[in-house]
């Protein structure tokens, strides 16, 4: 006898077929969609490009110039996370000297444990000693003056943003290939029908460059970019 699947109202069953009812309850199947692929990453663009079209509709702006305003836009948005990094930093550079101060203090007394007995003899141990002793102060002291180690990597929110914000250009000028097209494409072809390209841009031109669907022929947008990079790595590190 092949099995069969309990479904809402079997315990009913019994009592329908002897009443004459007709209507006996019968499981019904259903159906899920599954969802678009890369539907957030999608999205994302969307929002990008609706930014950019509606700041250069609504303003009445070059495109070179709503792409600038608008990318300056989106740094102005992350701001907060760089002030939330900046005032964890100063707590970083308060405590941080202090945990190097207490080395040398825990190093002699690691010396005096040791004639003691109270360690194991030997470089080995004393220097073990002494990091357990120093990751205990540095917890101390990260607690005492509210540094967290999540606040440090708020500046890598604005990596996506600025992914996305490039990807979108690069549709909006026609271009074939992106990154996340790479990524989200089996050809690693850019999708035209999310996001069209637009012939207008080709028809503009911005400070040196002639036309925004091509390169910068001097490259100094890629040079300049590279050393604003740099520089602002450089000076977190510093």
């Amino acid at each position: 006898m092949p099995a069969t699947i309990p479904c809402p109202g079997n315990f009913r069953l019994a009592s329908l077929v002897l009443t004459g009812r007709s209507s006996i309850p019968t499981c019904q199947s259903r159906g899920f969609h599954a969802s678009r692929p890369h539907q957030l990453v999608d999205e994302a663009l969307l929002l990008s490009h609706a930014a950019f079209d509606t700041l250069h509709t609504s303003t009445g702006l070059s495109w070179g110039s709503s792409i600038f305003l608008t990318g300056i836009l989106f740094r102005v948005l992350f701001l907060p996370l760089e002030v939330a990094y900046q005032h964890n930093r100063k707590r970083w550079q308060i405590y941080q000297p202090l945990v190097y101060a207490w080395r040398p203090e825990f190093m002699r007394q690691a010396k005096i444990k040791e004639h003691r007995g109270e360690i194991p003899y030997g470089p080995k141990a004393a220097e073990q000693w002494v990091e357990r002793e120093v990751q205990k102060k540095r917890e101390l002291l990260r607690l005492k003056y509210g540094y967290r180690l999540w606040v440090s990597l708020l500046p890598l929110a604005s990596a996506p943003a600025w992914i996305i914000n490039t990807d979108v250009v690069r549709r909006m000028i026609g271009m074939k290939q992106s990154l996340i097209s790479y990524f989200t494409s089996e050809n690693g072809d850019i999708d035209p029908s999310l996001i069209p390209p637009d012939p207008s841009i080709a028809q503009e031109s911005f400070l040196w460059i002639p036309n925004l669907a091509v390169a910068d022929p001097l490259w100094v947008l890629p040079i300049t970019l590279w050393a604003l990079v740099v520089s602002q790595v450089y000076l977190r590190l510093k």
